[in-house]
């Protein structure tokens, strides 16, 4: 909360009103946007921390599945080897290829 009203402070001098002395809503307004901002930053940065390199091969193998589904196509082993850096056989491909399915 005290980093909140430091910001108000200056988002208030920034606004032009240091000759008035108290902040308004319009400066905290202000501060709870650029707090918006640092939690959904957070929230994405969080959103992947923790996961194996397995799980992140999988999931970028996942979302070349629905890529090529919107396209109309289906996800071959060579799509999948071609299109993820980690994987580098057929036999890798197959066996990625059979835990999403």
């Amino acid at each position: 909360m005290f980093k909140a009203l430091k910001f108000a402070l200056i988002y208030h001098i920034v606004l032009g009103k240091a000759s008035k002395k108290e902040i308004d809503a319009e400066d905290i307004s202000w501060v709870m946007r650029i707090i918006l901002l640092y939690i959904a930053d957070t929230k994405e940065l969080l959103k992947n921390y923790g996961y194996s390199d397995l799980e992140k091969t999988i999931q970028k193998v996942e979302n070349l599945k629905k890529k090529l589904a919107a396209e109309g196509k289906q996800i071959k082993p060579r799509d999948v080897i071609a299109r993820v850096k980690e994987i580098r056989s057929v036999s890798q491909a197959k066996a990625i290829l059979e835990i999403i399915d």
